[in-house]
């Protein structure tokens, strides 16, 4: 960038720029909100327009949810409340906004996303914690300004703190050795010293864009132990996250098993990804639940955990019948050849057979698999009457190395 941004901006009243501002076109609710860029260019303000609300979105974009699936009591985003948002931190930022939109397209690399959003993030929070929201406004994105000043309080803290929570997420690549505990409780502590609302929706983002961490939500709720509100935040932050977790495999498993919902099923490596994800999820909730026995959250975990294993079970069952059933009974007329070339396929219906054990269902696995088996089985019937070809499929498919 051509300036550097002034330590002045965010720190300016009340009584904004928004208040002469008018709310952005193109912001019809999450969609839209979510990615604002090419809405920007259907305005005709080139190909960097826009950059701004994506840089800011970045930290947080995991928590933006649509608004019709909203609460007041759930620790996340509604769509229609981000373009409010988006537009008082332009407003305010005045022609630095267009600086930024130029710097954040030129910079093409995580590191310097980083870089940029680290000077960016922190300056739209000042921003946002003392803007209020024009009464135009929150009418147009139809919600009460209680509800709109709550999110604004959220997200405001949220950005305070998005340096060090970026930083710590890149840290959390399965690539890489997990963060040490000292690095979690660093930035949960930062989370706390902003607010309970801003340390609700980073624990939020956290457990979404690092699943793997699995001391995460413990350590959230004993960060908050001296504090009422922070322990409240962490158990509601860990109870959306899980019902998220609930209803995306619960929506995943109906669609799979609608009309010709096979073709909705994901490939096998794909689903093995989401439940290794999910698993990890649950054993992080459980280390939560662990210091709290015979509260809420740990009823919310073993009961949640149930279903999760009865819907992951029932994707799992589709992929094998989208992905290794159907081209089986398919490839009879190609022979040996085509048969042999789906060993593949059952090796990693094997990787998500071994995602379900994680997840704790070890016996409706075993039953998945033997089922599937005696399917390959009679699909194949006389084809293959020494076991020459079943054999090797059913080894990949119960998890042998293939």
């Amino acid at each position: 960038m051509s300036q550097r941004l002034p330590e002045s901006v965010g720190d300016r009243s009340r009584h904004s720029h928004a208040d002469r501002a008018t709310l952005p076109q193109g912001f019809p609710g999450h969609e839209r909100a979510a990615a604002p860029g090419p809405a920007a260019e259907r305005d005709g303000q080139g190909s960097q327009a826009g950059r701004l609300e994506q840089l800011l979105v970045a930290p947080f974009r995991v928590a933006v949810v649509p608004v019709a699936t909203w609460t007041p009591d759930k620790p996340c985003v509604p769509g229609t409340a981000l373009p409010l948002l988006l537009a008082l931190v332009r407003a305010e930022f005045g022609e630095q906004a267009a600086e930024f939109d130029v710097a954040a397209a030129e910079a093409r690399t995580p590191a310097a996303m980083l870089a940029l959003g680290g000077r960016l993030w922190p300056a739209a929070g000042r921003v946002l914690a003392a803007a209020t929201c024009p009464p135009r406004w929150v009418s147009e994105a139809g919600l009460c300004v209680a509800d709109v000043e709550a999110v604004r309080t959220a997200v405001a803290q949220l950005l305070l703190c998005a340096p060090r929570l970026e930083t710590f997420v890149a840290q959390c690549d399965p690539a890489r050795p997990p963060p040490e505990p000292r690095h979690v409780r660093a930035l949960l502590d930062e989370l706390a010293r902003v607010g309970a609302p801003g340390f609700r929706l980073g624990l939020v983002v956290l457990l979404r864009r690092c699943p793997r961490q699995e001391n995460l939500a413990a350590l959230a709720l004993s960060t908050g132990r001296s504090n009422d509100d922070l322990q409240e935040a962490a158990s509601s932050a860990a109870t959306h996250v899980l019902d998220a977790a609930v209803a995306y495999h619960q929506n995943s498993a109906q669609a799979a098993a609608s009309k010709d919902g096979g073709t909705l099923s994901p490939p096998p490596r794909e689903l093995a990804q989401e439940i290794v994800q999910v698993a990890a999820l649950t054993r992080c909730l459980d280390a939560m639940a662990a210091l709290r026995p015979l509260s809420r959250i740990q009823r919310e975990v073993v009961r949640k955990r149930v279903i999760l294993q009865t819907v992951c079970l029932d994707r799992f069952e589709a992929c094998i019948d989208r992905h290794l059933l159907r081209p089986l009974a398919a490839a009879e007329s190609n022979g040996p050849e085509g048969i042999a070339a789906l060993a593949r396929t059952a090796a990693e219906l094997g990787e998500v057979a071994a995602a379900l054990r994680q997840l704790g269902d070890r016996h409706g696995t075993e039953r998945a698999v033997q089922k599937a088996g005696q399917q390959v089985r009679a699909l194949l019937g006389g084809l293959d009457p020494d076991g020459a070809l079943t054999q090797p499929l059913l080894a990949c498919l119960s998890g042998a190395r293939c």
